[in-house]
């Protein structure tokens, strides 16, 4: 089975991650293609590639991304804490304008394959009100969230993909959660 939990940052992704792994026998692939990418492109963060490498390098780093991401989604029995629809929003998100048809494509492609690749989606919707760590890898900004999120739903909606909507709350029992998902069989 292969369990994608999907939503803005700070939602709650990689804690519910790791709860549904510990208490099934899924394995927890906790998503860490974007900092790996940007090292192994031989820069320290997303910031020193774009203050060398300007939009072709963020371009560059996308294209990467989304490809990485399919190959390790291919396998079986896991809960990852995000989806190739996070990171086609993420690319129209911020939309570069020196990006070609080509590298739409790519997205789109990817997007596509992701239609089909899992076989349930839980996605963890926006709460406003709740507070949101900067970690300095996710956007705390109230109308950039809004944003990602709506175009994140309305690409699961072009695309016909069911999904969970699931209001974590970090307090309930693991027991509980994972029977609200209907997972408990696992």
């Amino acid at each position: 089975m292969r369990v994608a939990i999907t939503g803005v940052g700070g939602t709650g992704k990689s804690t519910l991650g790791r709860l549904i792994s510990n208490n099934t026998c899924l394995d927890y692939i906790h998503d860490v293609n974007d900092t790996v990418l940007i090292e192994d492109m031989g820069y320290l963060n997303g910031n020193d590639l774009f203050n060398k490498k300007g939009e072709e390098g963020m371009i560059d780093w996308h294209m990467r991304a989304m490809t990485a991401k399919l190959e390790s989604d291919r396998r079986d029995n896991y809960v990852t804490e995000k989806t190739v629809f996070d990171f086609g929003t993420r690319w129209f998100a911020r939309m570069y304008p020196s990006s070609k048809k080509v590298n739409h494509d790519v997205i789109l492609d990817g997007i596509a394959q992701g239609a089909s690749l899992y076989d349930r989606i839980i996605f963890l919707p926006l709460n406003l009100e709740r507070k949101v760590e900067d970690n300095s890898l996710r956007n705390v900004d109230s109308l950039w969230r809004l944003r990602f999120e709506w175009i994140l739903r309305g690409m699961y909606q072009q695309h016909g993909v069911d999904y969970l909507e699931y209001d974590f709350d970090f307090s309930s029992p693991p027991k509980q959660v994972i029977k609200d998902l209907n997972l408990d069989k696992l």
